[in-house]
């Protein structure tokens, strides 16, 4: 799905969820005391696994009865089942209200589920088209998907969108990589079975001055998405450094944005200590061959950057008498070897998992049908014998 069409669908939530808070405000379906009796509009779902069954948890949005116009307010509800189906149908009948999916923008997978396997929960919501194909996908990170609900639906900064917020956000960032419901199911019945989750925990936010909270109640925020789980045929199989979910960051992330740090930042055998750059667009091209009877690939990074501390390098460059192409082959250089490694440890750690993240396998079985096939058959193992090569590009913007 392109960028445009995604900022579209998230603006078009947004509103519509405006749309329908006022809507309900105009046509009460709540009475005095707050008991839910009409629509149920769902902005999120969290999926746990536990001893054979489901908990299926929303975090739907009311109106608040009395308030401004348009104000809502998050209401997370939960039930347990054997199914999905079983679940969605309890939470009707619990709330006594018809469930409305549509507008839901992320689904919560819990840490059991991840490690149990996600794969046949995953078809169901996405065959059965329960809720959106473009749906984000995320992964509670050593924790309950019913907990990421709840502390979301008091997320410090009031939206009921916040939590789809924070994942579109990361999709242009550094770090860990969101996907699709549609892309993981895709990505998991693919050549080599391997999709990656990005990983989100919740922590308290700090008390406001004077420590009063605001409604008497406590106040959860996000932390910042900067590492993946990654899934073997739908099952969680680890996860990645942070370096290395940076390093997987860059392929197909032509939008990237963020700031890398180089610790020490050579020119010229000059150690000018800690410099940073912004990141303006990267890309990681994989060219996957065949070389006689072994299969090679070839990653080549490249990321487009604009130098943060250039005022503090010209003035060391000026003090050596080095020029401005010495300054630009510095940066290349220096960050060059951040972003090589950050893909190395993408592909190694992966490897180690017996994953392929960047879909060397299924380049493989797309443009090399007929070796790719007699490797298979000759009980050859890609993953494990693969002979890879790594390099990266840095361009100045």
């Amino acid at each position: 799905m392109k960028t445009s069409d995604k900022n579209a669908r998230l603006r078009f939530t947004s509103i519509a969820v405006v749309i329908l808070a006022i809507v309900m405000l105009m046509f009460p379906g709540v009475d005095g005391d707050g008991d839910i009796t009409d629509k149920l509009v769902a902005v999120a779902m969290g999926i746990d696994y536990d001893g054979g069954a489901l908990t299926v948890t929303v975090n739907s949005v009311l109106p608040v009865s009395g308030g401004e116009s348009g104000s809502v307010t998050s209401v997370p509800v939960s039930q347990s089942g054997g199914s999905v189906a079983e679940c969605l149908a309890g939470i009707e009948k619990k709330t006594g209200r018809s469930l409305e999916l549509g507008l839901c923008g992320a689904v919560v997978i819990g840490d059991a589920l991840a490690k149990e396997g996600v794969l046949s929960v995953a078809s169901v919501l996405l065959s059965g088209a329960v809720v959106s194909p473009g749906v984000y996908l995320i992964q509670a990170d050593g924790d309950s998907a019913e907990n990421v609900i709840r502390e979301s639906s008091v997320f410090a900064f009031d939206s009921p969108t916040a939590l789809t917020q924070l994942i579109k956000n990361a999709e242009k960032s550094i770090g860990g990589c969101p996907v699709t419901l549609l892309k993981f199911v895709s990505d998991s019945c693919g050549k080599a079975k391997t999709a990656t989750v990005p990983l989100l925990s919740v922590q308290k936010a700090p008390e406001p001055s004077g420590g009063e909270k605001e409604g008497g109640s406590e106040k959860y925020q996000p932390q910042a998405i900067r590492a993946d789980a990654v899934y073997k045929g739908g099952v969680m199989a680890g996860t990645l450094s942070a370096e290395a979910s940076r390093g997987l960051s860059y392929y197909g992330n032509a939008d990237i944005k963020g700031v890398l740090a180089c610790t020490d930042f050579y020119i010229d055998g000059i150690n000018v200590g800690t410099v940073s750059a912004e990141t303006a667009g990267s890309d990681v091209k994989v060219d996957a061959f065949f070389d006689g009877d072994i299969p090679v690939a070839r990653l080549k990074a490249s990321l487009t950057i604009r130098s943060a501390d250039r005022e503090r390098i010209n003035a060391v460059a000026a003090a050596h008498n080095l020029s401005e192409k010495q300054i630009d082959e510095a940066y290349k250089q220096n960050f060059g070897e951040i972003v090589k490694s950050d893909v190395e440890k993408a592909f190694s750690e992966a490897k180690a998992l017996q994953c392929d993240v960047f879909e060397i396998e299924q380049k493989l079985y797309r443009f090399h049908t007929r070796d790719y096939k007699r490797f298979i058959k000759e009980g050859g193992s890609v993953t494990d014998e693969c002979r890879v090569g790594i390099s990266a590009e840095i361009k100045i913007a």
